[in-house]
C-alpha cells in the first residue's frame, strides 16, 4: 500500500451504518458498505498521487478521480492506494518511494505490474475489490501473477478523468483504460455493471456513456489465438502453456478459437518504442 487512510474509511463506514439505522427502508446503492482499494495512480482527495516519483511527494490531490468518486456516490468506502513501477511503464511494481511489490506466495517471484499493488493485495485477501489501469496488460499481467481476476474494459467506458499516467491531456496515441481485479469474475461483472448504469458522464466528459443491458449472446464468442507475432518465438514453456489453454477452450461448445497472424509486428512496435521514448532516441533496432 502506498496511502492508507484506514481512520477515514472506518468514518465513513459508521456514517453509512448510521444513515442505514435512520433509513431502513430507504434502497441501497450496488457497493454500500464495500471496502475498495484503488491503485496508486487514481486521485484521491487529500492523498499524494506520486505514481513511485519524489517530485509528487507531498502534493495532495485537490480533488477525487472520476472513479473515486463515482464510487463513493455508489456506497463504497474507500481504504487504500497501492504499489506501481516508477511511470507505471513497466511489468513489475517497483520505485524509489515505496520499493517493489513482491510476490505474496513466493517472494522470488515479481508481483506483475504496473498495478502489482492491487494484485498482492487482492491475493492476500487485504481487498475484495481493487481498481487499475491498463494498457498493454497492466491489470492483466499482476493478475496472472497473483493468481486472481481481472479485466481490462474497452477504452472509454469506465471514467479515466484524474488518473496520473502516459494518457497526458491532449495526446490520443496511446490510451489506458480503468478496470476491476478481484477474486472472482463475478465480482468484475459487479463492479463494471454497478459502474456502467449510472451516469458516468458525470464523472468523465470523455466517457462512452453505455449503459449495461446484460444481454447475453446469440452465437459463440470468439477469442482470437496469436502462437508467434513473428518477432520474438515464446519459449517451450510458454508454448505448452498457450496450447494447454487453447485446447482448453476449444474443449468448450460455447467458443470459438481464431487463429490470427498479427501484421507489421516489426513497424508497429517500432512506432510505440518511440512514443514511449525520449526525443533523439535511436529504436531502430
Amino acid at each position: 500500500m502506498t496511502e492508507i487512510f484506514f481512520e477515514e474509511a472506518i468514518e465513513r463506514a459508521r456514517i453509512l451504518d448510521r444513515d442505514r439505522q435512520q433509513n431502513p427502508t430507504k434502497g441501497l446503492p450496488p457497493l454500500y458498505g464495500l471496502p475498495i482499494s484503488l491503485k496508486d495512480s487514481f486521485d484521491v482527495l487529500g492523498y499524494d498521487t506520486s505514481t513511485g516519483l519524489g517530485c509528487y511527494v507531498n502534493e495532495p490531490a485537490q480533488e477525487n478521480s472520476g472513479i473515486a468518486a463515482l464510487l463513493l456516490d455508489l456506497g463504497a468506502v474507500l481504504y487504500c492506494k497501492t504499489n506501481l513501477p516508477q511511470s507505471i511503464m513497466t511489468g513489475d511494481s517497483d520505485n524509489n518511494i515505496f520499493g517493489r511489490t513482491i510476490n505474496p506466495r513466493n517472494s522470488a517471484l515479481t508481483a506483475g505490474g504496473s498495478t502489482g499493488g492491487e494484485g498482492a493485495l487482492i491475493a492476500l485477501r487485504g481487498s475484495v475489490l481493487g481498481v487499475g489501469t491498463d494498457i498493454g496488460g497492466s491489470i492483466r499481467v499482476p493478475s496472472v501473477c497473483n493468481g486472481i481476476y481481472g479485466f481490462r474494459p474497452s477504452v472509454g467506458l469506465v471514467p479515466h478523468c484524474g488518473v496520473r499516467d502516459l494518457t497526458t491531456p491532449g495526446t490520443t496515441g496511446v490510451l489506458s483504460s480503468a478496470g476491476p481485479m478481484a477474486t472472482s469474475i463475478r465480482d468484475c461483472s459487479l463492479f463494471l455493471k454497478s459502474v456502467m448504469q449510472a451516469d458516468t458522464w458525470k464523472y468523465d466528459s470523455t466517457v462512452i456513456s453505455i449503459s449495461w443491458r446484460g444481454i447475453k449472446g446469440n452465437r459463440k464468442l470468439r477469442i482470437g489465438l496469436v502462437e508467434d507475432d513473428g518477432l520474438y518465438t515464446p519459449s517451450p514453456p510458454v508454448r505448452r502453456g498457450l496450447k494447454a489453454a487453447a485446447d482448453l477452450l476449444r474443449a468448450c461448445n460455447d467458443i470459438e478459437v481464431i487463429p490470427i497472424i498479427l501484421p507489421n509486428t516489426k513497424d508497429h512496435y517500432a512506432a510505440i518504442t518511440a512514443y514511449w521514448t525520449v526525443l533523439g532516441a535511436d529504436v531502430s533496432n
